[in-house]
């Protein structure tokens, strides 16, 4: 409220107490509602607003700060609400004020929640964990690796084989846990905080590792279960038909493990399917597809197992892109309903084949493979569509254009920098990461 209108208001209610206006006519000076007159007269609003209170910060350190955490986003790097308090703190420590502005100079979470409703473009949301290899990608290495497939196929025995759904393929192994995180439940509503609620689970934070792997045409395999352990105590077959089981003594996949799936499974349903050869298997650079065995299987057999991008596989590899999220999702939901229809119970090892396949079934759409190899630019063929990828926008910012108020540097450490160019020179020498 400005104060000519303040003036009016306190001017309409003197009126109205001394009874040379009413209400009516009062609020016809200056078009006070007679809500608000009525509110003032019955003491539910003070007469005098409350002028609205300084801010700690100026409008252009709190401009600087915003700019700072925008562009940090859009580099991939959100900072979290500690670590922009943090950074504000050491601001206002190198300022030297005489008096604190905070105590200790730190921000708290009522200023925090304030700065936010000042600075609506701002917001807090879940970031996705990711190696600061795989977000250093940059978009000269995919474009020389979609590059250099394609001149390999050019020179293969069969070049037409890259307009194939049927003959391209993607295989990559995940693990899934056995005790998955809990989900909120009804209680009571006298329930008290302290009160404890329990879910059985397995009590285990081990993983089974599964084999995976489908077509461009939206066609599926067989599963591999690798379960660990060196006796046989469950048969994953007899509980889920059609998966193939295997067992590795710290159950992950083995050089011996995956030379067994392309003979038992890969190979097999090539066959089956009457697929065309050559075809083309992408994996990525595990160690475990590297063996000589696997390579001399393949060549023996028309398959081109083909190394995708290292570091990549977030972006180019159809299984992560939708598949495998979709998949652990509906794993979740199947233990859920497992332990739902078992109360009590909880999937362990013994069980775990047959709440497996009932999320495995539910996963396996046709159109959830082709979108996956589709995003990932394989077919159709099209590295365009990685490189257009917002995935790509943080190796993009960080290695080919500096913001116009930002310079960055890589110290002998390997630390990468960050230094504004405005009013505010000194705070922002902030570390994002260490390789």
């Amino acid at each position: 409220m400005t104060e000519e209108k303040q003036e009016n208001l306190e001017t309409a209610i003197a009126l109205m107490n001394s009874g040379i206006l009413s209400e009516n006519k009062a609020s016809k000076i200056d078009k006070i509602s007679r809500q608000i007159l009525r509110q003032v007269k019955q003491g539910k609003r003070p007469l005098k607003i409350k002028k609205p209170r300084r801010t700690r910060m100026t409008p252009e350190e709190e401009s600087t700060f915003c700019k700072w955490l925008l562009y940090m986003a859009r580099c991939g790097f959100g900072r979290s609400r500690k670590e922009f308090l943090a950074a504000a703190q050491e601001y206002l420590n190198q300022l030297e004020e005489p008096t604190e502005r905070f105590k200790n100079n730190m921000p708290g979470k009522t200023w925090y929640s304030r700065f936010l409703k000042r600075h609506p473009e701002l917001r807090e949301r879940k970031a996705c964990a990711i190696d600061i290899e795989r977000a250093l990608v940059t978009p000269q290495c995919i474009e020389s690796w979609f590059n250099d497939l394609e001149r390999y196929i050019a020179e293969s025995e069969d070049p037409n084989i890259l307009q194939d759904p049927r003959r391209i393929f993607n295989a990559d192994e995940t693990g899934f846990p056995l005790c998955i995180k809990t989900k909120k439940v009804l209680a009571p509503k006298a329930c008290k905080k302290d009160q404890h609620l329990y879910i059985t689970t397995s009590g285990s934070n081990k993983q089974i590792t599964t084999m995976c792997c489908f077509s461009a045409d939206g066609g599926y395999t067989s599963p591999m279960i690798i379960m660990p352990g060196v006796r046989k105590t469950v048969d994953v077959e007899e509980q889920f038909s059609g998966c193939k089981g295997a067992m590795s003594e710290n159950g992950w996949m083995t050089g011996d493990l995956f030379v067994k799936w392309l003979e038992d499974v890969f190979a097999q349903m090539l066959c089956v399917k009457t697929v065309k050869r050559p075809v083309l298997l992408f994996v990525d650079g595990s160690s475990t597809h590297k063996s000589k065995r696997a390579s001399d299987f393949c060549v023996a057999n028309g398959i081109i197992l083909y190394c995708l991008q290292p570091n990549a596989t977030h972006l180019i590899q159809p299984l992560d892109l939708n598949f495998f999220y979709v998949m652990k999702r509906n794993w979740e939901n199947a233990v859920s309903e497992f332990q739902t229809k078992n109360t009590g119970l909880s999937v362990t090892k013994n069980a775990f084949a047959l709440v497996f396949g009932s999320a495995y079934t539910k996963t396996c759409k046709p159109e959830l493979a082709r979108a996956g190899f589709k995003n990932a630019g394989l077919f159709p063929f099209d590295k365009e569509a990685v490189l257009s990828t917002k995935k790509m926008q943080s190796a993009r910012l960080l290695t080919t254009t500096n913001p116009p108020c930002c310079n960055i540097s890589i110290n002998k450490f390997s630390c990468i920098y960050l230094t504004f160019s405005c009013k505010l020179p000194n705070w922002l020498h902030c570390t994002l990461f260490l390789v």
